[in-house]
């Protein structure tokens, strides 16, 4: 067994329910965030046909657990509403609790041992993925939570099913011949990206069932000579993987995010909404916008600009920084409204976005990922130039969201599909989550809500 794996996997392993107040109050944050968005995620064509010809009971059918993590995680991250970590660079929620959610209702795990495996999960994932060169992993192809994800889904998986050392082991060994995530969904606004969440989640379960049967995983799995760490692109220094095991804990350096976009756009719509609120800022007042991103950021949301400027799907859109600013400016924010057709043709639309100008910036690259910060600067007609930076952008760990914001937001992205009641209910259930005796209520009443 690996350095890693030795000392990560028996922490964890032994690991007890019981965790201090800020770390039990995050969870409950972003399982209310991760359940906004899985609703929102229901209405998609993603979802909608993988949901088609299903049966979507469960009970305590084993067989059926991964296929409705699969759902679950496709549906949560398809419109770019779930949480995300900017030092992993993974989206960690959409996988997690996706695994957690089916897999406790299966067992009948209880609140407590839930928020074990969910922040077990957190940590397995986003500690995985410090062990990479994030920048040789995007230059390689590939994304990076569809790499990662299998392992923090398997040690999720682990833990809800109380494994024993050897069979984690066996387990994260397997997770490792699961990884996978292509980033040419980029190039022409296919489904992929949301599947890479739900397919992590769905393996990683598999990954785990395998080991408790007694099939044997890889050790060495992540420093071996042929790990997962070298193969995926290996980073020089892994001293973050193990720091802090213990007293650090990943789900707490988690960002959630307040408009449906990229995490690499959030700085930027955030720095134009507020200038757009401040300055009382019109569609035909604007005459020009530059904004300053990252190099990193860059291939993802701004390159190459052609595709970026001419948006064809929803898909494509929700990872253009041209796109995403012209809405803002627009409608004075960004909303999940943006990515329907009747704005993706729009003539209004187009003509904001030829007004807009990005440029990679080497100060800001400097502060990744650290920061992914964003400045804007909007000259208006008159010649007036507006500038406003964003380290920080409303819902990073810095700068977090309330549960009355959270809740707005849930509210806001349930309002078609969960009553007020229910929705009372559900947040009910997710204050006091640590109480329940079966988690299989909150994923009962959830999943009724869109049959």
């Amino acid at each position: 067994m690996d350095e890693f794996t030795k000392n990560f996997v028996y922490f964890l392993a032994a690991r007890k329910s019981g965790f201090p107040a800020e770390l039990l109050d995050r969870t409950k944050a972003l399982l209310l965030d991760y359940l906004g968005a899985l609703c929102a995620g229901w209405g998609t064509r993603p979802f909608q046909v993988l949901l088609k010809g299903r049966n979507q009971g469960m009970g305590r059918n084993l067989s059926k657990v991964p296929y409705l993590a699969l759902q679950y995680g496709v549906a949560a991250h398809a419109l770019e509403l779930d949480d995300a970590h900017r030092y992993a660079c993974v989206h960690p929620g959409s996988v997690i609790f996706s695994t957690a959610l089916p897999m406790g209702e299966y067992l009948g795990s209880s609140g407590k041992d839930f928020i074990s495996a969910v922040v077990t999960g957190y940590e397995a994932m986003c500690r995985i993925a410090y062990g990479l060169d994030l920048k040789e992993q995007y230059k390689k192809g590939f994304h990076p939570t569809g790499t990662c994800g299998p392992f923090g889904a398997a040690a999720t998986a682990a833990k809800l099913l109380k494994l024993n050392v050897k069979q984690w082991e066996s387990g994260l060994g397997i997770a490792g011949s699961m990884a996978s995530g292509s980033m040419q969904f980029l190039m022409d606004g296919t489904w992929t990206k949301p599947f890479h969440s739900g397919w992590a989640a769905h393996n990683g379960i598999h990954a785990a069932l395998l080991a408790k049967n007694g099939f044997k995983g890889p050790s060495h799995i992540l420093e071996g000579t042929y790990g997962f760490w070298k193969a995926y692109g290996e980073a020089k220094d892994k001293s973050q993987v193990l720091e802090d095991l213990g007293q650090r804990y990943e789900i707490l350096k988690t960002t959630v995010k307040r408009y449906p976009c990229c995490g690499h756009t959030q700085s930027s719509i955030s720095a134009l909404a507020e200038l757009i609120q401040e300055q009382g800022l019109k569609p035909e007042t604007v005459k020009e916008v530059e904004i300053r991103l990252s190099k990193f950021a860059m291939p993802s949301v701004a390159e190459p600009e052609s595709l970026k400027r001419n948006p064809k799907t929803g898909a494509d859109a929700m990872w253009s920084i041209y796109y995403g600013a012209a809405f803002t400016i627009l409608k004075g924010t960004l909303s999940i409204e943006a990515y329907k057709s009747k704005f993706l043709s729009s003539t209004k639309l187009r003509q904001i976005i030829d007004k807009i100008r990005v440029v990679a910036d080497p100060t800001l690259e400097l502060l990744f990922p650290e920061k992914w910060p964003s400045i804007v600067t909007v000259t208006t007609m008159t010649g007036e130039k507006l500038k406003k930076r964003i380290d920080y952008p409303k819902g990073d760990p810095e700068n977090f969201l309330s549960w009355e914001e959270l809740s707005e937001k849930f509210s806001q992205l349930t309002h078609s599909l969960l009553s007020k009641k229910r929705k009372s209910s559900i947040i009910q259930q997710i204050k006091n989550v640590e109480r329940i005796k079966d988690i299989g209520a909150m994923t009962k009443l959830l999943r009724s809500s869109h049959r």
